[in-house]
């Protein structure tokens, strides 16, 4: 899959010390993933932490909107 990030979601990983590397483990093997109307959530474990991702739907390459970990 190919994707991209918005500003809003770069600026959040600055923020929270999530990097790349996260994000694309999460997006190849999600724990969970719901499909919604507007965005995807996918959420997975990355070296101890759950993540939550919001992808835009209906966008290519795929826009990573907002993340966070569930466990900080």
């Amino acid at each position: 899959m190919r994707f991209i990030y918005s500003r809003h979601a770069r600026r959040r990983m600055r923020q929270r010390g999530i990097t790349e590397s996260m994000v694309e483990q999460v997006l190849a093997a999600p724990d969970m993933l719901v499909e919604g109307e507007t965005a995807d959530e996918y959420t997975g474990f990355v070296d101890g932490d759950l993540l939550r991702l919001y992808l835009a739907r209906g966008t290519e390459p795929r826009l990573v909107i907002t993340l966070y970990p569930l466990n900080r």
